[in-house]
Parts: structure tokens; sequence; C-alpha cells
């Protein structure tokens, strides 16, 4: 018996589509998908033992990419370790295309290795999942499972993009015999569709028109998105010829759009009653998630607005209670097309309301920061002033918190973050599989919790000499001193905070990596200048921090709400 020719064609299909970066992790009853595609001369293969960090790697190449990233994995509980960055995927609409390997369907249940219930293990939190047929002699079995993988990989492409599962139960021989002739070739064409425009019928856009012309206080805020030069093009032309504020935190990358509001944390964390004058009645959205939670509860508040939502496809979420539309056009084409049809509204007064609230809240954080000691805050101050150009990936927990409360400049191309779901599960892993696609540098800003849960990011062979790690060592998970509920516990530190005495250096030895250290302030300016010099692999700058991080978060938030004018 040989290997059958339509489990062959998959890779085939595959790169007829310009799928062509594939992250597999070795065993066995994946060996025909793996062999396939590992023997396709288009195809580009990465190594990832850890099938949860593989999966995580691959999330950060699609993330740069913007496009499917095939993953493959052999039967069992290695398919379950996908999870976690399925769902991240899911919900930042970035497209992973699965395809695992499984036992015959009369296998499972029956106590055999490796065998799970694999068919729609996913099913909350992909786009689709497709079980292909057990392979038989009949043409019309080829023909289906043709078509299958066609569908899955245009359902992963096409509108909201996101995560697709194939799985291929096989049965033995999985291995090509010895002398066995190795070829793609399909029986049927693969199916093409073509991308479809959207745009609004004139009768909606006569009632957009006459809703801004008829609002006070638009607003306009950007959720998490990559980079889009072109977008950012036509949200400032927008903003500009209307005066219209424009609103994002870190993760909106609308930080090169000159004047745009990103102080978010400090301007709405003063006193509600200096609030109601920045109460928008038009609230005008579009991109993924934000991160600040005062953001959220200052919008939640407005409950008399009109809210838009700028949305191609897919299930909008009504994240501050208000959403009174939603837009099935992309935003650029949006704000490109409203330019054009209206003229006559201006909102100068409401602008600068806004810039106002930006400027006062910049010299606020300056006389803050320069009067702290050496903490997690001031560092993380200094790194953020000294960040050369590159890609900037975020942890989740403080690190976060810390870059959308103080502000990235334009020098920083791009700030990506795992913030469909928040884990700091595959933040590292995320980062690495950018950092193998995309030669610029990129600056991977880590918690240590997050840096050793995520330790199997490195476990491959690809050396990554552009990508550079700091390490924000507080010795366990700071963050839950900063809540109330956790940090009035006598279990805080054994149970949440979790506090650990381990360092990276003996990581850094493992693998041969570049390995600095930072434990006082004079120390991290020349630290960081080292890091971000040439060199020849992965370097990692790790700051030793004091217990001192709870004193001054809770100092910033009282001093924004009791002194900030």
């Amino acid at each position: 018996m040989k290997v059958p020719q339509v489990i062959i064609n998959i890779a085939e299909i595959c790169a007829q589509h310009q799928l062509l970066e594939v992250v597999l992790s070795p065993g066995s009853r994946n060996a025909p998908l793996t062999i396939s595609f590992n023997r396709h001369p288009q195809m580009n293969i990465r190594v990832i033992s850890d099938e949860r960090s593989a999966a995580y790697v691959a999330l950060g190449m699609a993330q740069h990419l913007k496009s499917p990233v095939i993953l493959i994995c052999t039967s069992g509980t290695s398919v379950l370790n996908y999870g976690p960055a399925v769902a991240e995927a899911y919900y930042r609409n970035i497209p992973l295309l699965m395809i695992t390997a499984d036992r015959p369907p009369e296998w499972v249940d029956q106590k055999d290795g490796q065998t799970v219930r694999q068919q729609d293990v996913f099913q909350n939190h992909v786009k689709a999942s497709f079980n292909l047929p057990m392979v038989d002699q009949h043409p019309d079995s080829s023909w289906y499972l043709e078509r299958v993988v066609n569908e899955a990989i245009h359902t992963c492409k096409r509108d909201n993009m996101g995560p697709v599962h194939i799985n291929v139960p096989l049965r033995e021989p999985l291995y090509p015999a010895k002398n066995e002739v190795w070829e793609y070739k399909l029986q049927h064409p693969i199916i093409v569709k073509d991308a479809t425009t959207k745009d609004l019928f004139s009768s909606k856009w006569e009632t957009l028109i006459n809703q801004l012309q008829a609002s006070k206080r638009p607003l306009i805020l950007g959720g998490q998105q990559s980079l889009d030069p072109c977008l950012d093009q036509f949200v400032q032309a927008f903003s500009e010829k209307f005066q219209i504020p424009v609103l994002g935190d870190s993760i909106s990358n609308l930080h090169h759009i000159p004047k745009n509001i990103n102080l978010l944390e400090v301007i709405l964390g003063q006193e509600e009653s200096k609030l109601a004058d920045l109460q928008p009645d038009l609230l005008i959205t579009f991109g993924g998630a934000v991160i600040s939670k005062n953001l959220k509860l200052f919008l939640r508040e407005c409950s008399t607005m009109n809210h838009w939502h700028l949305q191609e496809a897919g299930y909008p979420a009504d994240t501050f209670k208000s959403l009174t539309e939603v837009l099935a056009i992309e935003a650029q084409n949006f704000f490109k097309t409203f330019i054009n049809k209206i003229d006559s509204i201006n909102y100068q007064a409401w602008y600068d309301r806004w810039q106002t609230e930006q400027e006062q809240a910049a010299a606020f954080l300056a006389t803050f920061c320069q009067d702290q000691p050496y903490s997690e805050m001031k560092s993380v101050t200094t790194l953020l002033d000294m960040l050369p150009r590159c890609k900037l990936h975020v942890s989740n927990s403080m690190p976060v918190r810390w870059v959308d409360l103080l502000g990235v400049r334009p020098e920083i191309i791009e700030v990506a973050a795992n913030r469909g779901t928040s884990g700091i599960d595959g933040c590292t892993s995320t980062a690495v599989g950018q950092a193998m696609v995309d030669p610029s540098m990129q600056v991977l800003l880590s918690g240590d919790m997050a840096f050793f849960y995520d330790r199997n990011a490195f476990w491959h062979n690809y050396p990554l000499p552009n990508l550079k790690v700091i390490v924000l060592n507080n010795q366990g998970g700071g963050i839950f001193r900063l809540i109330d509920g956790p940090s009035r516990q006598p279990e805080c530190a054994d149970l949440f905070v979790t506090e650990q005495h381990l360092t990276a250096q003996s990581l850094a030895g493992e693998y041969g990596f570049k390995y600095l250290h930072c434990t006082q302030e004079e120390e991290l300016i020349p630290r960081l200048s080292e890091l971000f010099e040439p060199h020849e692999c992965v370097s990692i700058l790790e700051i030793a921090l004091p217990d001192n991080m709870e004193s001054i978060y809770k100092d910033l938030k009282n001093r924004i709400r009791q002194d900030y004018e």
C-alpha cells in the first residue's frame, strides 16, 4: 500500500492558494502530512516540538504576513495544545490553518494510544471545522476531499480572517515505501473565489451624514489592529477635515497619526465630575479590543450616544453597551468615502478640548515619572524613550498596561500584544514567530511570569539575531498586589503572586543567547544601549526590580484623581 495520492495533494492545494508557511511538530500519525509538505518545493517549513508554542509561533507569523500559516501536528493531546493560540487567533481574526492527523474513527474511545475526540474539538473558537473522510478508491472520495480543503482555505482567508481546523483521519501505512514515487498531481483544479467589495447603500450614507451633522461631540476610537498606513492616512484626513478627535491606545497602532489621543488612562482616571464635558454623543469605532479599563468604564456611562462600529463581517461585540449601527464596510473605505460626501461641519472647540487633555496628561506623566525612584514604571519609561525604530511586542499582565499608560512614540513602528484573550501563555512564542518572518528589529517587553511560562518559545534551531528581549523581573505576578481582592488576602504571595526566584541567565546560557543584567538605575541606560547593538543571536536584558511597584502604582492613581488638572 502507498500513501494515498489525495493526502499528498493537500500540500499542492495549499501551494496553489499561496499558503507556503508551515509550522509542524514531530509525530508519527502525521507523517504523511509532514513528509508531503516538507518535500513540496515551495513550502517553507519550521519545526517546533512543543505544540502549544508552535501554535503561537504560527500566530506571530500570520500576524505579520496577514495570510494563513499552516499548522501540522500528530493525533491526541498534541492537538489540544493548539487550544490557547486558536482562541487568541479567533478573537483577533488572525488566520491559522490547522491540519491535524487523527486515528481512524472506529478507534476513537477504544483506549488506543494518542486517540482523543478530535472532530470539532475547537468548534467554539474557529470559523469552521472540517473533518475529512477516510480515503477510499472511489474517485468521488478524492474529489470531495480536495473540495473540502479548498473550502477550508477560503474560509480561513475571506471576510474576517481567522483560524480553521481540518482534521485528517489516517490509516497505516503512514510512511512512503522505499521506492515509492512521490509526486503532486491534482485530479481537479483548485477552486478560486474572488474577494467581494462591500459598500453602503446611498440611503444609509444619507442617514449617517444626517446623524453626524446633528452630533455635537463625535469621537473616533480605534481598537487593536495591525499597523495600516492607508487606514492611518484616511483617518487622519477625516479627523483634520472635520476636527474630530481620534482616540487609540497603544495596540490600536494609531500613534503615527499626529495629535492622536493616546494617554487615556490618565485623562479618564480623573474624578468623574471632571469628565462630564468629555462625553461623546457619537462614537465611531473600528478594530478589536481596547486595553484601558478607564476608557471602557467612561464610555459605558455615555448611555445617550450613538455608536457606529465598522466591521465587514462576523459577530460584533458591544463592548461599551451602546452599539446602534454595525456598518459592513472596511474602515479605510468608510473614512475615504465619507470625506467626499460632506463639507459643512467642524468641531474645532470639541477637538481642542481633547488636545488640551492630552497635553496636560503628557506633562503630568513627565513630572510624575521624573520624581520616581528606580522602579518598574521608571524602567519602562526609560525603555520607551530609548527604543530605536523597531516593532514592539508586549506581554500581558503589567507590561502591556505600562506601555498603554505611558504611550509610544512614532519611532516604534508597530505594537503587538495577545489581547484577543489576554493570556500570558504564548507572548514570547508569538514574538518569536514574527521574528522568523520579519527581519526588522523585534523587541519583546515581558514580565517574568510570562517569560518563564513560555520558555519553550526558544526550543528550536532557528537563530533570531533580530529579537531583543527585556524581562521585567519582580519575582512574581505583581499585578495581583494592585488588585484589591487578592491583595487583601493572606494567601496573596503564595497563591496569586506565586513568588519565584528564577532568573533568565540559565536559560540564556542553555540556548547560547547574549545575556545582560541590570539591578540599579544607573546601569539601565548603558545596558539598553548594549542590548540594541547588533548581536549574532537572541539577546536578553533582565531588569531586577525592587519591591515598590504597589506603592508607586497606587500613588499614581491617587495623584491623577486628586492633583491632576
